[in-house]
């Protein structure tokens, strides 16, 4: 008697254990099928990121380029207003140098 309920309960045992590992092969499979859709999100992304990084460094670039350009522009002009104004100065010393010679002051009234 006593080794039927022995042999009843180990039965028990082993069908609560079969019960138990289905169910834990069931959910890794769940979990196997979680991590593959995480590592896909997770490829995506990366290359997203790549594809921004390579965007934000082409970006990068050629605003160094403007900038490049407009300091240039910015330099020739500079040179140009200097130059623009050495001849202005040089025009109007020239200016009161022929009105004073001309018989003083005069000379600038006659010119409206």
């Amino acid at each position: 008697q006593q080794q039927k309920v022995v042999e009843s309960a180990v039965r028990a045992n082993i069908q609560a254990l079969a019960a138990e590992q289905k169910r834990n092969v069931h959910e890794t499979s769940t979990l196997h099928d979680m991590l593959a859709l995480v590592r896909e999100v997770c490829a995506t992304k990366d290359n997203e990121l790549s594809r921004a990084q390579a965007d934000a460094a082409a970006a990068k670039h050629e605003l160094t380029e403007k900038e490049e350009t407009l300091l240039n522009e910015i330099a020739k002009n500079e040179k140009q207003l200097s130059h623009t104004r050495a001849h202005a100065l040089h025009l109007l010393q020239e200016h009161r140098r022929r009105s004073t010679s001309s018989g003083g002051g005069g000379g600038e009234g006659g010119e409206g």
